[in-house]
């Protein structure tokens, strides 16, 4: 491409160098505005908000100190200095491993479930009446929509902590992903 500019005649050859130049300018200029703008959007979103740098910087080693106290045991000593501390209760917390990976299974091959069922009813052709396809189809929306969390804090408090929760907000989560 270099050599095909470079065998122009010098008149054209400077007219494009000046409209490339002046080009690039433009380019460049559009970006120092549009950084500029932002910054300023910035500030005023600051302002806004009412973050105080110097509240950031004056507890900046709290944030720095957390991770140094997570690493740290009740003796004292670090967390990779005694392995038998760490690991003091592995035969409680595998148990409590496969009790998480047995409330994925079982949330997800229930939400799969019901979305097998309820699939049929917001099929077109599948349904028994326009009304309950519309009905099945805004459930399965109203429970893709809703993220995880919430149901799952719903239903702590409706059957408190335990896997009982953990298991129905996963199903109804998966529902309504797979019944998209």
């Amino acid at each position: 491409m270099a050599t095909a500019v470079s065998i122009l005649p010098a008149q054209q050859l400077a007219v494009l160098e000046d409209a490339y130049r002046k080009a690039v300018a433009r380019k460049r200029l559009k970006g120092a505005l549009a950084t500029a703008a932002f910054c300023i959007v910035l500030v005023i979103a600051a302002f806004g908000a009412e973050v105080n740098l110097r509240t950031l910087f004056t507890y900046f080693g709290n944030f720095v100190s957390y991770f140094d106290r997570i690493l740290t045991l009740d003796s004292g000593a670090r967390v990779w200095t005694d392995p038998g501390e760490w690991f003091w209760g592995w035969h409680k917390w595998l148990r409590m491993l496969g009790e998480t990976i047995l409330i994925s299974y079982v949330g997800t091959l229930t939400g799969a479930v019901l979305a097998f069922a309820l699939n049929f009813f917001a099929a077109q052709n599948t349904s028994p009446g326009p009304w309950v396809r519309f009905v099945v189809r805004r459930l399965l929306e109203f429970a893709r929509t809703v993220p995880g969390i919430v149901f799952a804090l719903i239903f702590v408090i409706a059957f408190g902590l335990g896997p009982m929760a953990g298991v129905l907000a996963i199903a109804i989560h998966t529902t309504g992903a797979l019944g998209k």
